[in-house]
C-alpha cells in the first residue's frame, strides 16, 4: 500500500500542536496552583491561621468583681454577689419547638415565654440572668438527658446587692442588666468601680467539645475600687424616714432633706422622697421615684432667699441691723405690681426683724438699693445659676436669668426668693458659706477611694471655691439670724433643740399647679448649728403639701427631727447658752 508523505506529516503536526497544547495547559494549571498555594501559605498565612485558632478556640469573659461602696462608718451599702446566668444559642438548637416544652419546668418558667426567647433570631439569649442553684442543677439534668449542651450554657455572673434597700438610694443609683452604673454615683464613677474583665481561653474540637477542660489561657479579672461616703447612714436614715412621714401626712407631693458640715462641704445626709429600692428593678417605679430632688430639682425657695439680700447689704454697707425700715403695713408698689406680706399690718421695724419677720416689703427696699449689676453679681458669687460640683450626674444648675432677661419686677422678686430657681444642695451651699465665716466650699459627697487591696487611691480634700463674704459679715448675718429664732415662746419651747443655739430661716414660696395658677407651695426651713461654732447645715424642703403650707409649720418640725438625730449622732457639744427652736414669719 502506498502512504501519502504528506497526510503523515500533517498528521504529525496536529498531534505535535495537541501535545504542546496539553504540555502548556499542565504548565499553566500546574502554575496556579502553585501560585495559589504559595498565596495560601505566604500570603494569607496569618489569616487562615487565625481563622483556625478562631474556629478551635473559645474565648469567655471572666467579669471582674464590682467594688463595694462604703458609708461614713464603714457600713457596707453596695456590694457584688455571684450568681449564675443561663443562656441559649437558638440557632444551635436542633428542635426550636419542642426546646421550650423540655426547659420550661428547669428554668420553673412559662413555656409560651421561653418559646418567644428561644424564636429569637439572635446567636445568644439570656433565659435567667439571676438563677438559683436549684434552677441551675435542673437545666444540667435537662441538657444531659437531652444533649443540649451545645446550644444550652452558663456563666458565671455577678448581681449588685444594696444590703440596706431604699437606703441613700438616689445617692447609690443602681446598675442595668449589663452591671454597668446606671445611676447616681453608680454611674458617675462606673469606670472606677467597674473593674477589668479577665479571659479565659478553652479550645475545642470540630464538634465544639472542650479540648482541654481546664483552659489553654486564663486572664484573672482585676477587682474595681471600693468607694467610701461622706453619708452618715443614722443621720441618713433619720431624714428619709422623716421626709416619708411628713409627705404622708401632708399630702405632698414629695421632700428633699441636705445635711452638710460647712466647714469642709461634706455632706452627711442627701435624701428625696419619694424613693426606690435598687435591688428592683421595676423600670416604671424607677422612673417614678429615682429623681434626686436635693440636687437634680429646682424650685422657688421664697423667704430663705432673704439671707443672701441681707448678706448683700451688709457687705455694701447699705442697710444696719438697728435701720428702722417702713414695712408700709405690708403692701408695696414696684412697677406695675404689689408685693404683700405674709400678713398684714407691720410698721416700721429694726431690719434684724424685717428679717426676723419675714417682711416682703422691707427686704425689697433694703434690696433694691443694690444695683441690678451688683446684685446679679452677688448671686452668682453665692454659687446661683451653676452646679454645685458634687459630682452626681444631672445635677441641677438652677435657673438665674442673666440681666439682659430682666424685666421691671426681676430684681424685687429675687430679693424674696422669686422669679429664681435653686436646688436644695445649692441652697444649703450658699448657707454653709454664710456659716464657714464666708468661704463658698464646693461640697462632696466622695470621700475616699481604694483599691481592692485597700491602697488609698483618691482621698478628698475640702475645696475652697471663692470666699464670698468677710468673717465680719458672716457673724452679723449669723446673728440676725439666730435672732429669727425666739426662745420664748411657747412653739419654740416646744419645737427647740434643748442646749443649742439655732440660727435658721424659713421659707413658703407659691408654686405653680397643674392647673397653671399659682395654687401650691413649696415649704422650707434651713437651720445653722451650733449658731456659736456652726458644724451642721440642715436643709428641709417640701414640695405642695396640702395640709398645711408654711415652712414654720410643715418644714421645721421635720428640721427639728433630722437635727436632733444629727446631733446625737455627732455628739456635738451644746452651747453654753440654751436657746429652743422659734420660727417666726413664713
Amino acid at each position: 500500500m502506498v502512504v501519502d508523505d504528506h497526510k503523515i506529516s500533517s498528521v504529525s503536526r496536529l498531534q505535535k500542536r495537541r501535545l504542546v497544547l496539553v504540555l502548556v495547559c499542565a504548565v499553566l494549571w500546574t502554575g496556579l496552583l502553585i501560585a495559589r498555594l504559595a498565596h495560601l501559605q505566604v500570603v494569607q498565612h496569618a489569616y487562615l491561621v487565625e481563622r483556625a485558632r478562631e474556629q478551635q478556640e473559645h474565648e469567655v469573659s471572666i467579669p471582674a468583681t464590682r467594688g463595694n461602696i462604703f458609708a461614713r462608718d464603714g457600713n457596707l451599702l453596695a456590694s457584688t454577689i455571684e450568681e449564675t446566668s443561663i443562656y441559649v444559642h437558638p440557632h444551635l438548637l436542633d428542635d426550636r419547638d419542642s426546646a421550650p416544652a423540655i426547659l420550661a419546668p428547669a428554668l420553673q418558667m412559662p413555656t409560651e415565654d421561653l418559646a418567644r426567647l428561644v424564636n429569637q433570631e439572635r446567636s445568644l439569649v439570656y433565659l435567667e440572668r439571676y438563677a438559683t442553684p436549684e434552677i441551675v442543677s435542673a437545666v444540667e439534668a435537662v441538657k444531659q438527658e437531652h444533649n443540649l449542651h451545645r446550644s444550652v450554657g452558663k456563666h458565671p455572673t455577678n448581681r449588685r446587692y444594696y444590703p440596706n434597700r431604699q437606703l441613700a438610694a438616689h445617692v447609690l443609683g443602681f446598675v442595668d442588666n449589663e452591671n454597668k452604673g446606671a445611676a447616681g454615683v453608680e454611674y458617675r464613677f462606673d469606670d472606677v468601680i467597674r473593674g477589668q474583665e479577665g479571659r479565659w481561653l478553652t479550645l475545642k474540637d470540630g464538634g465544639q467539645k472542650p479540648i482541654d477542660p481546664d483552659g489553654a489561657f486564663r486572664e484573672d479579672p482585676t477587682p474595681g475600687h471600693d468607694i467610701f461616703l461622706t453619708i452618715e447612714p443614722s443621720i441618713q436614715r433619720v431624714a428619709e424616714s422623716t421626709l416619708e412621714k411628713v409627705v404622708l401626712e401632708r399630702e405632698a407631693d414629695g421632700a428633699s432633706a441636705v445635711v452638710m458640715d460647712p466647714r469642709t462641704g461634706e455632706v452627711l445626709a442627701l435624701a428625696s422622697y419619694p424613693t426606690f429600692n435598687p435591688n428592683v428593678r421595676d423600670q416604671a417605679l424607677v422612673e417614678l421615684s429615682s429623681r434626686n430632688r436635693a440636687s437634680n430639682s429646682m424650685y422657688e425657695p421664697g423667704s430663705t432667699f432673704k439671707i443672701f439680700t441681707a448678706a448683700a447689704g451688709f457687705r455694701e454697707d447699705l442697710v444696719f441691723e438697728n435701720e428702722l425700715i417702713d414695712c408700709q403695713g405690708g403692701a408695696l408698689r414696684v412697677a406695675n405690681h404689689t408685693y404683700h406680706d405674709w400678713k398684714p399690718g407691720f410698721g416700721i421695724m429694726p431690719f434684724s426683724e424685717v428679717v426676723a419677720n419675714s417682711s416682703n416689703v422691707g427686704m425689697i427696699k433694703v434690696g433694691l438699693r443694690l444695683k441690678p449689676t451688683r446684685f446679679y453679681e452677688w448671686l452668682k458669687a453665692f454659687g446661683f445659676g451653676e452646679p454645685t460640683g458634687i459630682g452626681l450626674p444631672g445635677e441641677a444648675s438652677g435657673s438665674l436669668h442673666p440681666i439682659s432677661r430682666w424685666s421691671s419686677l426681676s430684681q424685687s422678686s429675687m430679693i424674696i426668693g422669686q422669679e429664681i430657681a435653686v436646688t436644695p444642695l445649692q441652697l444649703t451651699t450658699g448657707v454653709s458659706a454664710i456659716a464657714n465665716g464666708g468661704l463658698l466650699l464646693q461640697p462632696y459627697i466622695v470621700s475616699e477611694i481604694r483599691d481592692a487591696k485597700g491602697n488609698v487611691q483618691f482621698e478628698h480634700q475640702p475645696k475652697i471655691r471663692r470666699r464670698v463674704i468677710d468673717k465680719v459679715t458672716a457673724a452679723r448675718v449669723m446673728d440676725v439670724l439666730e435672732g429669727v429664732i425666739d426662745p420664748n415662746s411657747a412653739i419654740g419651747k416646744a419645737s427647740g433643740i434643748r442646749g443649742y443655739r439655732l440660727a435658721g430661716k424659713t421659707g413658703t414660696a407659691q408654686k405653680m399647679g397643674p392647673d397653671g395658677q399659682y395654687s401650691q407651695y413649696v415649704s422650707s426651713f434651713i437651720g445653722i448649728l451650733p449658731a456659736s461654732a456652726p458644724k451642721l447645715v440642715v436643709l428641709v424642703m417640701i414640695d405642695a403639701p396640702r395640709k398645711g403650707y408654711y415652712g414654720s409649720e410643715v418644714a421645721a418640725p421635720a428640721f427639728r427631727t433630722i437635727a436632733k438625730a444629727a446631733v446625737r449622732v455627732l455628739r456635738l457639744a451644746p452651747d453654753t447658752v440654751v436657746a429652743p427652736l422659734q420660727i417666726t414669719g413664713s
